[in-house]
């Protein structure tokens, strides 16, 4: 069993309650809402937090999304293969994804860790939205800091489960992203991990990041597909979906998930949400753009870029959503 196998949080997690928002008292094995009385347990070492009245239906469609991911081929079997990733992915299986997951990676430690870094001399504390196997949690935490792996999935192959085979200490929260069980004001980083596009609204789902972040925190969107044209990105969709009917045992389901993201639409939920955004594009040298634009053409559409997006709260702009009571 790897190292980080059982070991309990250094200090209790800035854990809220989803329906209400209200601070947690939060034990070992299990914790509480002082004001509507839901208990919320931690079970094979990650946080249980799904809101009562919504726990039945996201834990099927987690299980539906776990047995699709399957179906495809990800997934580990052991400590070596989780730790390997981004820049080896030892199944052979998904190596160029896994290679753009890499650059995505170097760039964001680049642009936003490592200033963030020398901004803040402490720990700081971070959120892998969308963590799947919790690599990133695991990367950040491997640097000190204090590391939030969120997910609806807590499969041992291609969720949270996988968590206990890191030996740097990560907090996994099975939870919804437009519900966050956190405090608000208390993270200084957000990354929503490949994941942004599952979102049904980009408003919602992104207040609720912007709404944890301390005044002087950073939201990054990391590798979900950028188009200059929204029929683009629908054909992908459209692409998408066929490949997916194709794969045996698996039921895809029909998705509201906005999908994937232009400029303008960017610009759109940016300027709801008082956010300035910058777009940091990671190297991936001569041989990958010449491999782009072969893609384009066998696809007859333009190719997705996968940059990151980088949001600040504009100067002056109010923080986001009450803070719950008892929080600090």
């Amino acid at each position: 069993m790897a190292a980080a196998a059982g070991v309990a949080s250094p200090a209790p997690p800035a854990l809220a309650c989803p329906a209400c928002r209200t601070a947690l008292r939060v034990g070992d094995d299990a914790a509480a809402c002082p004001d509507c009385a839901a208990v919320f347990p931690r079970h094979d070492g990650i946080w249980r937090l799904f809101a009562p009245d919504r726990a039945a239906g996201v834990r099927e469609r987690a299980a539906a999304y776990a047995a699709l991911r399957t179906a495809e081929g990800r997934g580990g079997a052991d400590a070596a293969s989780f730790r390997a990733l981004p820049e080896r992915d030892l199944s052979g299986r998904h190596r160029g994804e896994w290679r753009v997951r890499a650059r995505s990676l170097a760039a964001l430690v680049d642009t936003v860790v490592l200033p963030l870094e020398r901004e803040r001399p402490r720990p700081l504390t971070v959120l892998d939205l969308g963590a799947g196997c919790a690599w990133l949690a695991a990367r950040l935490a491997r640097r000190g800091h204090v590391a939030y792996a969120v997910d609806t999935v807590a499969d041992p192959a291609v969720g949270l489960g996988a968590w206990i085979h890191y030996p740097h200490l990560v907090t996994p929260v099975q939870a919804e992203f437009d519900r966050l069980p956190l405090v608000a004001g208390f993270a200084d980083l957000a990354v929503f991990n490949a994941s942004l596009h599952y979102s049904t609204g980009y408003e919602a789902t992104l207040g609720e990041a912007v709404r944890v972040l301390r005044p002087d925190g950073v939201a990054v969107v990391m590798d979900t597909p950028i188009y200059v044209r929204a029929a683009s990105g629908r054909r992908m969709l459209a692409e998408q979906r066929a490949a997916l009917a194709k794969l045996p045992g698996a039921v895809p389901s029909e998705s509201a998930a906005e999908g994937f993201l232009t400029p303008a639409r960017i610009a759109e939920f940016a300027a709801s949400l008082a956010l300035e955004a910058r777009v940091v594009a990671p190297r991936y040298g001569p041989r990958w753009a010449l491999r782009r634009a072969w893609g384009a053409l066998a696809a007859g559409r333009e190719p997705a870029r996968f940059a990151l997006v980088v949001f600040r709260r504009r100067a002056g702009a109010p923080g986001l959503g009450r803070h719950p009571r008892g929080a600090s």
